[in-house]
């Protein structure tokens, strides 16, 4: 019975992971914001599936593993932001990526109102990034 709590307790947090990770890439302006919310939600899913494993000692400490995934994102952050040469667009891309990761590896750890006020704070802040001042190179 306690093997299926933690079975449904794990498959809760991918989903709201995922939902807050939805809610992140929602606001991001690219020609198609569908693709935005699947990566964002799928970032902040395997942020929280790594967390969710490192507490179940299948990958050792979470520490390590949250400096991995935030490692692993800012990888992806620099490659997005070289791909956009410097522009602020490419910037906050990186952001919002990294936002997710941070969020994925909140709810992973079971702060879900952490994470879930994270994901609603990107969700107010996203629309200043399509100012027109924005749009220089940084």
């Amino acid at each position: 019975m306690f093997e299926l709590f933690a079975v449904i307790v794990n498959l809760f947090k991918l989903l709201v992971a995922a939902l807050c990770g939805s809610l992140i890439g929602l606001r991001r302006q690219i020609p198609d914001p569908g693709m935005a919310m699947a990566i964002h939600a799928m970032l902040a899913t395997a942020a929280c599936l790594f967390m969710t494993l490192s507490y179940v000692d299948l990958l050792g400490d979470p520490f390590q593993t949250a400096a991995a995934v935030v490692v692993g994102t800012s990888l992806i952050g620099a490659g997005v932001i070289i791909a956009h040469r410097g522009a602020a667009e490419g910037i906050w891309t990186a952001v919002s990526l990294w936002i997710a990761a941070i969020n994925g590896l909140a709810v992973g750890a079971e702060l879900f109102l952490e994470g879930g006020a994270i994901a609603l704070l990107a969700y107010f802040i996203m629309p200043f990034s399509n100012r027109k001042s924005m749009d220089t190179n940084v």
